[in-house]
C-alpha cells in the first residue's frame, strides 16, 4: 500500500488518509496511527461519509483489491461528532 494522501479533511473537522495499492494485488492490510482516533469512517473520494469502521486503539485493518483506493476519515475530537460536524445521536 501506498499513502497517496494524509490532509485535514474537506471539512475542516478531521484528517484523511487515502492509500491505493500499486502492484495488482489483494490481500490484509494494518493501517497504524499516532494516536486513537474517536472515530473512523471509509469514505469515498470526495469525502462523504460511508460507513463506520472499527479500530483496535492505534491500528486500522481492511481488506484491500489489486489496484484498489481506500480513504479514511479520522476524527480526534468526540465532541465534533462524524463527518460534516454532525453530532451521532
Amino acid at each position: 500500500m501506498v499513502i497517496s494522501a494524509f490532509k485535514p479533511a474537506e471539512d475542516g473537522q478531521g484528517f484523511v488518509i487515502r492509500l491505493y495499492e500499486p502492484a495488482g494485488r489483494s490481500g490484509r492490510v494494518k493501517l497504524c496511527l499516532p494516536t486513537v482516533p474517536a472515530a473512523a469512517w471509509e469514505t469515498n473520494l470526495l469525502e462523504e461519509a460511508r460507513r463506520p469502521v472499527g479500530h483496535d486503539g492505534t491500528s486500522l485493518s481492511f481488506e484491500v483489491r489489486p489496484f484498489e483506493i481506500k480513504t479514511f476519515y479520522f476524527s480526534f475530537e468526540k465532541e465534533k461528532g462524524g463527518p460534516g460536524g454532525r453530532k451521532k445521536s
